[in-house]
């Protein structure tokens, strides 16, 4: 062995392939979208902003995605040509749940045909937003939408409003879906004005908005959008792992499992094999995950249950903006609950961005989904391989350039390695990670060369 892996320094990568090595493939186009909504009351206008938003980010993400099915290699050809000729086509596909475990325990919002939506649907956009808006945002007052009479069925959405909601979902089908829980009444009819047309007074209210006598008492239900992400995994998996049975017992606190036999699959489709999964979790509060302790910053109990699934994750983050001190700028997320989804980002080459501005408003959703856009056309940060390699034998080259090991250069603030520019070898889930500025772009080839533990594999890439 000592022999063949000096010779193998001396060769080039097809003479390194004969003398059994293993030439890992490139990079799957394929990346499975799943949005958490936070549903709570405080949402509203992020939710609406979401969907306002939405027909441009599809526009971008779908910009040279012409058919390209692959039955054959013929299709496979026009793939390739499309991805270098185009600067490369992303293979999406979306789906919505909601932050409310309780409620929904991962399951998908939408109707049952359109559930996990893909990129050959006839209106992508419009299908998301039906799910979206229909489902996951929470409307508990009508008075806090507003109303446009001038807005007919089948207009181009401009702002989310009553009219529209109502062509969207039925009529006040829209309202609730909320992760508060209610004594009282949802405020279901609109709030009556009379305006006169000629004068610059105020317009004189005939009715105040309907509200219910006594105050509501709201009991406020925990968000939880890592869980959520984990149980939609485990219903999107033939063979989930056992962990998604058991129930759940943290200090303090206990929670029956409500996952059984006859939810698996129940989510089918939502992950595909040899692609990225993305959850973009979308909340202006903290992770509350139960399977955590509160108070844990470093949501480890969840980094291990991932990588049960030995699925490529990328995870994306529209929260709660931190300070340099790690504690929330804006009130109302724990600084805890917040730094969970920095982990997440940082553990998964991810993409974190703050849900407000500088003054604590609402983002700028335009911008937020550019930013998600730009994440999608660079996927290539984790390759899972598909031989355990001898790992003094990895050789990496990205558009035929060699590509050196990265070097660890400390701890970050989270007690994981810190690495410079390059890749690095993740036994955990047998994966060749880039870090920074090495970081392929989407349309580049990446050929990672290595000797396999075992010997020849049984099954070749090609």
């Amino acid at each position: 062995m000592m022999f063949l892996l000096a010779l193998t320094l001396g060769c080039n990568r097809y003479e390194m392939f004969r003398l059994g090595g293993y030439q890992q493939e490139t990079f799957s186009n394929r990346a499975d979208i799943l949005f958490v909504i936070d549903n709570s009351t405080s949402m509203v206008e992020e939710a609406t902003s979401l969907a306002e938003n939405f027909d441009a980010f599809i526009e971008d993400l779908a910009a040279g995605n012409a058919e390209h099915p692959q039955e054959d290699l013929g299709d496979a050809v026009v793939d390739y040509l499309a991805q270098h000729s185009e600067g490369g086509f992303v293979d999406f596909q979306l789906a919505v749940t909601t932050t409310n475990v309780e409620g929904t325990w991962g399951a998908l919002a939408g109707k049952p045909s359109s559930k996990v939506i893909t990129r050959q649907s006839e209106d992508v956009a419009g299908e998301f937003k039906e799910a979206l808006l229909c489902e996951a945002a929470c409307f508990q007052d009508v008075g806090s939408i507003p109303s446009d009479p001038s807005y007919s069925c089948g207009d181009p959405l401009e702002e989310v409003s009553r009219q529209y909601l109502d062509c969207t979902c039925g009529t006040m089908e829209w309202l609730g879906n909320c992760t508060t829980s209610t004594e009282g009444p949802i405020t279901t009819e609109e709030p009556t004005t009379t305006e006169e047309p000629t004068t610059t007074e105020e317009p004189t209210t005939t009715e105040e908005p309907t509200t219910p006598e006594e105050p509501i008492e709201a009991v406020l239900i925990a968000e939880e959008p890592i869980e959520a992400v984990f149980m939609a995994m485990c219903r999107a998996v033939e063979n989930p792992p056992t962990a998604c049975f058991d129930d759940v017992v943290v200090p303090d606190e206990s929670f029956p499992a409500l996952f059984t036999q006859d939810d698996v699959l129940s989510n089918e489709g939502l992950i595909r094999d040899k692609g990225t999964f993305i959850p973009v979790i979308i909340s202006d509060e903290g992770d509350d995950s139960r399977r955590q302790p509160s108070q844990d910053a470093v949501p480890d109990v969840y980094l291990d249950l991932f990588r049960a699934f030995d699925r490529r994750m990328s995870w994306v983050v529209i929260g709660p903006a931190l300070d340099d001190n790690y504690e929330a700028e804006c009130p109302g997320p724990t600084d805890w609950g917040s730094i969970r989804f920095d982990v997440m980002t940082y553990d998964t080459n991810g993409l974190r961005l703050d849900i407000t501005d500088p003054n604590c408003e609402v983002q700028d959703f335009a911008a937020v989904l550019n930013e998600l856009g730009a994440l999608l056309a660079n996927l290539s940060t984790v390759f899972p391989l598909q031989a355990v390699p001898i790992t003094d034998t990895i050789r990496v080259e990205v558009d035929e350039k060699t590509i050196h090991q990265a070097e660890i250069e400390g701890a970050n603030e989270y007690g994981l390695d810190a690495y410079s520019d390059g890749w690095s070898y993740r036994a955990e889930d047998n994966s060749v990670v880039f870090h920074g500025e090495a970081i392929p772009s989407y349309a580049a080839e990446v050929h990672i060369f290595y000797l396999p533990l075992d010997g020849i594999p049984r099954e070749l890439p090609f």
